[in-house]
């Protein structure tokens, strides 16, 4: 069970890698409003690579302080999409 669980772990990471690199790739032609999805997909592989590195080479116990920027930069960053929109 804990071998599906870092296999899931690595699959999740490396979509969202992919999906990073295909966004900034397709950056100029996206329209303006819809550039906040790719700020949104860029926020999460900044938490997710966050929390990464603070658990595997930091050797973090907790990284629940990480939650309230998560909670905070989603917040903002929907908000700021759906108001544009």
């Amino acid at each position: 069970m804990n071998n599906l669980y870092y296999w899931t772990l690595i699959l999740t990471y490396i979509l969202l890698l992919f999906a990073v690199i295909f966004s900034i790739l397709k950056y100029k032609i996206v329209s303006k409003i819809e550039k906040w999805y790719i700020h949104y997909i860029l926020f999460l592989l900044f938490i997710e690579s966050s929390n990464y590195i603070l658990t595997e080479f930091l050797n973090f116990e907790n990284t629940s302080f990480l939650y309230k920027i998560y909670i905070a930069g989603e917040f903002l960053i929907i908000t700021t999409l759906f108001i544009k929109k």
